[in-house]
């Protein structure tokens, strides 16, 4: 499937309340074939289109058109 129409779905699927933000990439079934399609295309990693923010560990919001958003400066700390 196409990268523009996989964002659509995600878009979609939040618009009409079927996934509420934040969302991980196993909220869409149709993204089980590709689960780091969300995170590939993250604010910060810097090589592919950002439609999405990041605002934890797995979970992401969707980010608007035209926002201007910019990585976070501090580096992801994880306990464990």
């Amino acid at each position: 499937m196409r990268q523009s129409n996989l964002v659509q779905q995600i878009r979609d699927a939040i618009q009409s309340g079927r996934v509420k933000e934040p969302f991980k990439s196993s909220d869409f079934h149709f993204l089980s074939s590709s689960p780091s399609f969300i995170s590939k295309h993250a604010v910060g990693n810097g090589k592919y289109t950002e439609y999405f923010i990041r605002v934890g560990r797995g979970t992401y919001t969707l980010k608007l058109e035209n926002q201007p958003i910019t990585a976070p400066t501090q580096k992801w700390r994880f306990s464990g």
